[in-house]
């Protein structure tokens, strides 16, 4: 429940940043740069993402930069995919806006992680702000492949063994500053292991 709660002010925390970022562009470039995309960069060479990667962020919010970074640095075919109707059309104005490279593919689109179908994706990231986690687990424990890559933003005050399922094995966890982590995870291909 405390678990729940706190991921849901972290998530509109993101929300009100992301906001307060679209009025001071300077300001979220100098967060971006500094903070944000050293740690994107950490997870590409933990995962290694690569140019021949499908890439799909749940949960890339009105500011895309996590979805954005990777399809800039990697070449990889990335998609965000956001359930808050505002957020994906804020999302398709900010890759429209910042995209440097013509060949970056990236694709915002409304959706889900509970319903999507991620059998397509070689790396899939749950953000920090996703909600309903335990159906988005189910769903890629159902549809994603079996060599799938995942990356999975937590609270970094809660242990992930809490709340990942069994289903899947946790790699790595990549600690950063302030209050989160990435958990790198696969799943369980011998569910009696």
């Amino acid at each position: 429940m405390v678990e729940k709660l706190a991921r849901k002010l972290a998530g509109l925390s993101f929300i009100i940043w992301e906001y307060i970022s679209t009025y001071s562009p300077n300001l979220a470039e100098v967060v971006i740069n500094n903070y944000s995309e050293p740690v994107i960069r950490k997870e590409i060479d933990v995962v290694k993402i690569k140019k021949e990667d499908k890439f799909i962020q749940i949960g890339c919010g009105s500011m895309p930069y996590t979805s954005f970074i990777i399809a800039e640095l990697t070449g990889a075919d990335v998609v965000g995919i956001d359930v808050d109707l505002v957020a994906v059309k804020n999302a398709k104005k900010y890759v429209q806006r910042y995209k440097k490279n013509p060949s970056t593919r990236i694709r915002i689109m409304f959706g889900d992680g509970v319903n999507h179908d991620l059998s397509g994706f070689d790396v899939i990231m749950v953000s920090l702000g996703v909600e309903a986690l335990e159906e988005v687990f189910e769903n890629i424990m159902k549809t994603a492949k079996s060599d799938a890559r995942i990356i999975f933003r937590n609270i970094s005050r809660y242990d992930p063994r809490g709340i990942v399922p069994e289903d899947f094995v946790i790699k790595k966890i990549l600690r950063h500053p302030f209050f989160w982590e990435s958990v790198i995870l696969s799943k369980r291909l011998n569910r009696d292991a």
